[in-house]
């Protein structure tokens, strides 16, 4: 971005001295009220007006015992799941809802993209288990399958601070390359995403929060503890959600050696080269030609595993501000080594970054995944990225997808129904880390140009619409999800300033962290932070489809002194910023408080002593305007 030095004491001196008031806003600005289930959750105790958790905030949690094979001629996952879930809600559960994502291959459920037809999940018999024994109870009383989503009805209900133990043996074939966030090329390199049957999230606003996968919008999830294992063939690297726990049963000792100088060094450490790739050395010795690797996760919202048969490894660490550190993996095929050479180091900055400006890194890795879907996809301490040779391109991604680290992984939200509070806000500070890892000073004019293709036009929708309901094709959804929402967080970062920008961002995650926050959390938390009434602009950018387009229309030079007439043209409004140039070649900025056109003025003149010979509306280009072509005025 452009040093806003300047233009953020301005813009903060406009909103602080404009400050909204019941008389001069106009209704439109206004917040939407909030649901009736928000209301509740207020009333309840769970949630405040100030965007923190309340004092009678829960959240259910899922502990999982996994125990899984792969067979890579077959494409064949199998395992069993052992499930423990616990109800800390004040309600009893007669039933609990599942989620069988790979489901949406079978050729019976909907979907909003076209997909490769497997079969889906099969599911053996779902029993539950005593939790003193851990032998099988009668206590299913009926199963039933819609889409995507398994509901499992009990005979007994769990109480308020009860649990229930659930065994699910499933089964399922790994969809090819191209299928959405998961995997498989050939015989050789697999990504197993939403491979496991997965408890959906009860939560304290609206319940039961199960919507069906169909393909193209993202997850909700809730947080818990997993010990997963995984067999394989023996000459299968495998990088998982979660700390390796029998490293000496899969690796050589010469790869343990190496993963421990990754640990101690600064320096990126090749466990695995491209020499290396495929020849004997790198895994444990195994007599059935099988490696079982096992995994442990605490409190993470889902589970992820990424393995090939020709991976090259790179790793190292980063350190995460609190006085801890992180290992950093990369795994990737020798024909990406040019563009993925670097991955490790750009994990490792990302990592930094954002344990720097945010909120300190809380997991022991993180893997940088080159894997079998296109673009990239974020999991608890796993991203899967497609193959690619451009340095800048695998920079981008993986910062991108390791962001999404904090947005959801840590902060919980729901990525289904609110897409753009995890890749809007993970957008917006991809931006700003790319500028520091490069030491680049770039603006998102980028993002708001693609916006400003969208701004307007009939198939463009708010950004609080549903993912699912967008209907209109992808384009839709990602511009207002990825491109206007960056735009608007990074147009907000310039108008309250960095430091109060990244403030409140600590705040949010430092709140919110492992639990489950709405908009209303978020928008209150902006308010509350920065000390500014800022409904208005949460309002404007999130449920309307408004434009944004302010210009000069006219500059008059009289007696001495230069008059510039300012125009709000659009339907969005924000402070307005005018720096003009004098005959002397020196410049002036005024701003128009954001408060002077939600009264509903549609234009203001400004007043300068000596000639104008230049006047620029938003000469710093943070603004999300549609229009940047009526933006300057020249003698």
């Amino acid at each position: 971005m452009r040093s806003f030095s300047f233009v953020f004491s301005l813009y903060l001196f406009t909103l602080l001295t404009g400050t909204l008031s019941a008389q001069d806003s106009r209704e439109r600005y206004a917040l939407p009220k909030n649901t009736h289930a928000f209301t509740k959750a207020l009333e309840k105790g769970t949630r405040t007006k100030e965007g923190k958790p309340g004092p009678n905030y829960w959240t259910n949690r899922a502990n999982y015992k996994i125990v899984a094979s792969l067979d890579p001629k077959t494409a064949i996952v199998k395992g069993v799941a052992t499930i423990t879930y616990l109800n800390n809600s004040p309600k009893s559960l007669r039933s609990v809802r599942v989620h069988l994502r790979q489901n949406l291959h079978r050729d019976d459920s909907p979907r909003s993209q076209k997909v490769e037809i497997t079969g889906g999940v099969t599911l053996g018999d779902v029993t539950t288990w005593d939790p003193n024994t851990m032998q099988p109870t009668d206590g299913v009383r009926r199963l039933r399958r819609s889409g995507t989503v398994l509901s499992i009805s009990l005979r007994k209900k769990i109480v308020s601070g009860g649990k229930v133990i659930l065994r699910i043996p499933w089964s399922y074939k790994v969809p090819k390359v191209g299928a959405p966030r998961n995997g498989r090329i050939g015989e050789d390199l697999f990504y197993l995403g939403y491979w496991y049957p997965q408890m959906a999230v009860f939560d304290d606003v609206e319940s039961w929060v199960a919507d069906p996968y169909m393909g193209s919008g993202e997850f909700y999830m809730g947080y818990g503890d997993y010990d997963v294992s995984l067999t394989v063939p023996s000459n299968f690297i495998v990088r998982a959600t979660g700390s390796l726990a029998n490293a000496e049963e899969v690796l050589s000792a010469r790869s343990r050696d190496r993963l421990e100088m990754a640990s101690q060094t600064e320096d990126v450490v090749h466990i695995v080269t491209a020499a290396e790739v495929a020849k004997p050395g790198i895994m444990a010795d195994a007599d059935d030609g099988k490696l079982t690797w096992r995994f442990v996760a605490e409190n993470v919202r889902d589970f992820a595993i990424g393995c090939a048969n020709n991976y090259m490894w790179d790793a190292t660490h980063a350190k995460t501000e609190d006085g801890k550190t992180s290992m950093i993996h990369a795994v990737y095929r020798q024909k990406a080594q040019r563009g993925w050479r670097d991955a490790a180091a750009y994990a490792r900055h990302t990592i930094e970054f954002m344990s720097k400006h945010v909120y300190p890194y809380p997991y022991p890795h993180v893997s940088a995944c080159e894997g079998a879907s296109g673009g990239g996809m974020e999991f608890p301490m796993m991203t899967t990225i497609a193959a690619g040779n451009r340095q800048r391109s695998i920079h981008g991604v993986v910062t991108h997808e390791l962001i999404h680290m904090w947005f959801p992984m840590i902060a919980g939200s729901n990525e289904k129904r609110y897409a753009w509070m995890d890749e809007g806000m993970t957008s917006a500070l991809t931006a700003l880390a790319t500028n520091d890892y490069w030491k680049e000073d770039r603006s998102d004019e980028g993002e708001i140009a693609q916006y400003a293709a969208m701004a307007g036009k009939d198939w463009e929708r708010p950004t609080m619409t549903h993912s699912d309901h967008y209907g209109v094709g992808a384009m839709a959804y990602g511009i207002a999800t990825y491109a206007k929402t960056s735009a608007a967080f990074l147009q907000l970062r310039a108008m309250i300033g960095a430091d109060t920008f990244y403030r409140t961002l600590q705040d949010y995650v430092k709140n919110w962290a492992f639990k489950h926050p709405r908009p209303e959390d978020l928008f209150a938390t902006f308010s509350r932070v920065s000390g500014l009434d800022l409904g208005w602009y949460f309002r404007t950018w999130f449920f309307e489809t408004w434009t944004l387009d302010q210009t000069i229309t006219n500059v008059e030079f009289k007696d001495g002194k230069s008059f510039v007439t300012v125009a709000d043209m659009g339907t969005a409004t924000a402070p307005t910023t005018v720096e003009v140039t004098m005959a002397d070649g020196s410049t002036l900025r005024q701003t128009i408080p954001v408060t002077f056109w939600m009264k509903g003025d549609r234009s203001k003149v400004l007043e300068f002593d000596g000639e104008v010979i230049k006047a620029t509306v938003d000469p710093d280009r943070c603004a999300v305007d549609n229009n940047r072509r009526n933006d300057r005025w020249a003698k």
